[in-house]
């Protein structure tokens, strides 16, 4: 089982090109697989790529994931040209407008270089093969960061959720017997009620009694009860497959026992087991909860 929440960064350098990948990834519950991809303008070529490798470790929850370049100084280096060509014909312009127009003074080195055109700067190569090895590598090893961290978490979410649905297996045998008899109680207070308003009926009648028990037999709660204890077989079965995304299954079970101990409650209200009941959705609700962080 694992959580909606975490948190992975990691580091990496290409010592070749000189560039190093600064990851951060960080997620929360979605019901779906919704990816936020933040490169670096130059990487935006990168983003389909981002999202095939976020898809391939992660099946639910809103991921966040942001890239930072940073370059050596030998890459920076490399990155930068000065344009010759360029500032000599600045130089010789401002010569010539010097002489044509009488002035004194000279260019200087740092005034030639803020011209427009002198320095070049070329952006860095993120096309080389070697270079998106390492990025994915940077990416890869962040999510693998937040995968431990979701698993980590997990792991104390089916701890807490399986001494609950515990808790509601034990709540449901605390019932079964304060149900068992419903429908027999009920025809005997009809009966009862029908024998002391004195209608002038036959009792003995079958389809008097035929009436009494369909009408009393609304009050069975076997199937309901069933169903209950076949959910939590069902519930523990899929808390136990690690490796698949389980948090809809699991949020669609909860909604069967909650409607399954409703049902129940109608059944059997005005009853001892009326407490029980609302015991049995408070726990309830509090595993519907822990559900929705579930991927």
């Amino acid at each position: 089982m694992k959580s909606m929440t975490g948190f992975g960064r990691s580091e990496i350098l290409d010592r070749k090109s000189g560039i190093s990948f600064s990851v951060e990834v960080s997620t929360v519950n979605r019901k779906q697989l919704e990816v936020r991809a933040n490169l670096p303008r130059e990487m935006s070529s990168y983003e389909p790529l981002v999202r095939k490798l976020v898809a391939a470790k992660l099946k639910r929850g809103a991921v966040n994931i942001r890239v930072e370049t940073s370059s050596s100084t030998a890459a920076i280096n490399k990155s930068i040209s000065i344009n010759d060509k360029v500032a000599a014909a600045y130089v010789r312009k401002a010569n010539q407008l010097k002489e044509h127009l009488g002035l004194t003074g000279s260019l200087e080195l740092s005034e030639v270089l803020n011209l427009p055109g002198v320095i070049d700067p070329q952006p860095l190569n993120f096309e080389q093969e070697e270079t998106k090895t390492y990025f994915q590598h940077a990416i890869n090893t962040a999510l693998d960061n937040l995968v431990s961290m979701r698993e980590e978490e997990g792991e104390s979410l089916y701890t807490d959720m399986l001494e609950r649905i515990n808790s509601l297996d034990t709540l449901v045998a605390d019932i079964t017997p304060l149900v068992e008899s419903l429908p027999e109680i009920l025809r005997e207070k009809l009966f009862q009620k029908l024998k002391d308003a004195d209608l002038g009926l036959n009792l003995d009648d079958d389809r008097v009694l035929r009436e009494l028990v369909i009408y009393s037999d609304k009050t069975d709660v076997s199937e309901e009860l069933t169903r209950l204890n076949s959910h939590f077989v069902q519930f523990r079965k899929i808390m136990d497959k690690p490796d698949e995304a389980i948090g809809r299954s699991l949020d669609f079970m909860t909604q069967e026992l909650h409607r399954e101990i409703t049902t129940l409650g109608n059944k059997a209200s005005g009853t001892e087991t009326s407490p029980l009941v609302v015991q049995f959705k408070t726990q309830l609700e509090q595993i519907r909860e822990q559900v929705q962080n579930v991927e």
